[in-house]
């Protein structure tokens, strides 16, 4: 944050517009970091029913990684309009592997429909809870846990956005953040 700070020369009154701002950049930086790099991973167990195949995501999970059934077999993560098509095609309630996809950021759809209660293991990228003051630390597992040799990327990201904001289109500057 200091860091941000400084390099913009920006203002940091606690609840000024440029805290807000650069509050908000670190934190997108952060969600950015952990959706490309995987760098911290959560695990969860999500129980499926009998004749149900919609489920609702904990809204915590950003992203899915990995899943197991309860026989430990690995289960096919496809995209939601190949599921669907499985369905269209298919009434078959045996299939294995057994398949799911995430539409949108909150439903899990499964294929074949359970035809009995189920466990699905998952590995998951999880939502952070946004920083919020100076003494956030994003290494902390709430704030997400991303280790500190991925912080840089996190500064460059809100310095990135800082560029943009600012209208600094002509020097590229936002540009040269990203890279």
């Amino acid at each position: 944050r200091n860091s941000v700070y400084s390099k913009w020369g920006m203002d940091s009154t606690s609840s000024g517009n440029d805290e807000t701002l650069a509050t908000a950049w670190l934190n997108e930086g952060g969600r950015e970091v952990l959706l490309r790099t995987h760098c911290y991973v959560g695990e969860t167990t999500i129980s499926l029913t009998a004749n149900t195949w919609k489920y609702t995501l904990d809204a915590s999970i950003m992203a899915i990684l990995h899943v197991t059934d309860d026989e430990n077999r690995p289960v096919e993560v496809i995209q939601a309009t190949d599921l669907l098509d499985l369905r269209r095609a298919s009434t078959s309630t045996d299939a294995v592997p057994l398949r799911i996809a995430v539409l949108g950021s909150n439903k899990l759809l499964v294929w074949p429909t359970p035809t009995a209660s189920a466990t699905l293991d998952v590995l998951y990228v999880p939502k952070p809870t946004e920083m919020s003051t100076g003494s956030h630390d994003p290494s902390n597992a709430t704030y997400g846990g991303v280790p500190v040799e991925f912080h840089k990327a996190i500064e460059l990201w809100a310095l990135a956005q800082g560029s943009d904001y600012e209208h600094e289109g002509r020097t590229q500057s936002g540009v040269k953040y990203m890279q």
